[in-house]
């Protein structure tokens, strides 16, 4: 799960640069203006994974043999 945290710069960086690109285009492409586009949600995404998988393994970590 620690590997998210190491792409994580890399998948933001890329999509300011798509949007960059798509403003740059003079229309012909359009950025949709949603969540999903936009950094925060790439962070709070891997952070609510983070934070699952802490849970997941300490609920594994009482109760597996």
């Amino acid at each position: 799960m620690c590997w998210l945290w190491f792409l994580l710069p890399v998948a933001i960086h890329y999509q300011r640069k798509a949007r960059r690109e798509a403003e740059a285009s003079n229309g012909q492409y359009i950025w949709p203006r949603t969540l999903v586009n936009r950094p925060v949600a790439l962070y709070l995404l891997v952070l609510a994974g983070t934070l699952a998988f802490v849970v997941l393994m300490a609920a594994v970590g009482l109760y597996g043999p």
